[in-house]
């Protein structure tokens, strides 16, 4: 059993695409959501959290590793990298050394992540090149991962069906969560 570490940037449809694949599993294995438990251990929102101060986050991650690393077992519905007012910044964390053996990177197009985030009510930035410079960022973190981790990574379009990613999702849940 281990944990199965899935990013990507905001919009690329994550947190659907996980709860989809844990149904098609049909496995008991948790979602664990570290945005919630920072958000929750600050005090603030989730949408709060790209604008706290480097010693908030700081602090707040530390606590949130701390909570993520006592499960060995899960999927972990997380970025590898986040956009904040002072650029971007990696959440590689050396706890989960051993731990995570598994990365998944959610993707899709450009487009497909603008409108996404342009029909929801969260606030996230809808300049089209900010968007492209943060899916090769996060490409090249989840690599840079998975090299730190020793951990098996793999890449997930969500640009079609829902299904059609979760399926594939799902059978990585089934060889790493059980």
């Amino acid at each position: 059993m281990s944990v199965i570490y899935v990013g990507g940037t905001h919009g690329v449809g994550k947190s659907t695409l996980i709860k989809r694949a844990v149904e098609l599993a049909k496995i008991d294995v948790p979602i664990l959501k570290g945005s919630r438990i920072l958000a929750d251990f600050l005090g603030i929102s989730q949408e709060e959290l790209p604008y706290i101060s480097i010693e908030d986050r700081q602090r707040g991650q530390d606590y949130m590793y701390r909570i993520l690393n006592q499960t060995r077992n899960g999927v972990r519905d997380s970025h590898f990298s986040v956009y904040t007012p002072q650029g971007f910044i990696s959440l590689y964390n050396d706890l989960d050394v051993g731990n995570v053996k598994c990365l998944v990177l959610v993707f899709a197009s450009v487009d497909q992540i603008f409108e996404r985030r342009k029909s929801r009510l969260k606030k996230r930035p809808l300049d089209k090149s900010q968007i492209a410079q943060h899916l090769l960022i996060e490409r090249n973190t989840a690599l840079a991962f998975a090299n730190s981790l020793n951990a098996q990574m793999f890449e997930i379009d969500n640009s079609g069906e829902i299904d059609v990613a979760a399926i594939k999702l799902a059978e990585l849940i089934k060889v790493f969560c059980i």
